[in-house]
């Protein structure tokens, strides 16, 4: 990884040609390639593969100076530069921007060694290098963690196996001397947040995607180089300013990009809105949205309401096909290790009260695992296959 570095600084300075960023996988990284090589990119410092899950992925086209305002931004939030630990893909740009944030300040990143995945074990050794590891000790050290990371943590701490939990004891301690852990790739359950932050860790939940080089909402605030606005008929999300990618290779003009009196705006594909603090609160994606006859539901509520039972380590509520309605809201549930998971009944009587009865799930479904992308995020089409599977 270290052999990298000068490279990334000078993607930095745009004094190199646009680096494509390539997952570890053969396969994929020579698809990728393929697809991209060739294309033109003027004044692009970095090309990053959106996640591509309905199709094949596009190529969001940074600048170098989108790259730097979108640090900027972040170390903004947390406090100040700093030195960061890499903990997640380096192919994505939630691990991409650990690098090049960590560079930018001066500092040599720490990687934690992910080719067997990612373990709790790693971390105290990890977090002992990056406070001490360099010449010159800077004032601040970050790590970017996923939920899905967050989540091991949490549930170990209260894991009954007694070397299991000590390792999770281990690792909350060594991350208790990190300024912040920057929360990123999707919605982190709130009971999780707010026990983690009571066991004296300092977590910061950021919202952002290749296409504005990062994160740009931190705990619900903008950072200074970004604008929000809201549609008030779809409550589709819409940013702009510094940190925006010029755009897709190889697409001259795309929907989601457009100019509104001078101002170019890039147009998610997620809902939000403004609560009564004037935090952005991203409510979930148009694309997993479920039409259930008629009524529109949104998974990431009813999830998180799920979450604060005690049984659910994991959940998903999805959409399965029905030969009436469309789609029939499900609900997938991974049991914790100590507490049964929340019956038919349970799941009624716990969300029914706010959601109503038409948007709640109808069916339960127990599984060991959910299935996840390789950037921490849920990969809802592929449970959607397995659980169709499991059903016939």
């Amino acid at each position: 990884m270290p052999s990298i570095y000068p490279v990334l600084r000078d993607c930095l300075r745009g004094t190199t040609p646009p680096l494509l960023a390539l997952p570890p996988t053969p396969v994929e990284a020579e698809r990728l390639y393929n697809h991209f090589v060739g294309r033109p990119s003027p004044g692009s410092a970095l090309i990053m593969a959106t996640s591509g899950t309905t199709g094949t992925p596009k190529g969001a086209r940074l600048s170098p100076a989108a790259l730097r305002a979108a640090i900027d931004s972040t170390h903004a939030a947390l406090g100040g530069p700093g030195r960061w630990l890499l903990a997640v893909p380096a192919h994505h740009i939630i691990g991409m921007q650990v690098l090049l944030r960590s560079l930018h300040a001066g500092y040599d990143p720490v990687t934690l060694p992910l080719e067997n995945g990612f373990h709790l074990a790693d971390l105290p050794t990890a977090i002992a290098e990056l406070r001490d590891g360099s010449t010159t000790s800077p004032r601040r050290h970050y790590a970017s963690l996923v939920p899905s990371q967050l989540d091991t943590l949490y549930h170990d701490l209260h894991s009954s196996h007694l070397p299991t939990r000590r390792i999770a004891e281990d690792a909350l301690a060594a991350c208790s001397h990190l300024d912040a852990i920057l929360s990123g790739g999707a919605p982190l359950p709130d009971h999780i947040d707010t026990y983690l932050t009571r066991a004296g860790l300092t977590i910061v939940r950021g919202y952002g995607s290749s296409e504005v080089a990062g994160g740009v909402l931190f705990d619900g605030r903008p950072g200074p180089a970004t604008q929000f606005r809201i549609d008030p008929a779809t409550h589709r999300v819409s940013i702009s300013g510094a940190t925006l990618a010029d755009g897709y290779v190889g697409i001259a003009a795309h929907p989601d990009w457009t100019y509104d009196d001078g101002q170019r705006w890039y147009h998610t594909h997620d809902l939000g809105h403004w609560d009564d603090d004037g935090r952005l609160i991203i409510d979930g994606r148009l694309d997993e949205a479920i039409n259930s006859g008629g009524i529109i539901v949104i998974p990431q509520p009813l999830e998180a309401a799920l979450y604060t039972h005690p049984g659910v380590k994991e959940c998903a509520v999805i959409g399965l096909p029905h030969p009436h309605f469309g789609q029939c809201v499900t609900a997938v549930i991974v049991p914790t290790d100590d507490t049964p998971p929340p019956t038919m009944e349970e799941i009624i009587a716990l969300l029914e009260p706010t959601f109503g009865h038409y948007s709640i799930p109808k069916d339960a479904i127990y599984l060991p695992q959910l299935p996840h992308r390789s950037n921490g995020k849920l990969n809802r089409t592929e449970l959607v296959t397995l659980v169709s599977q499991l059903h016939h």
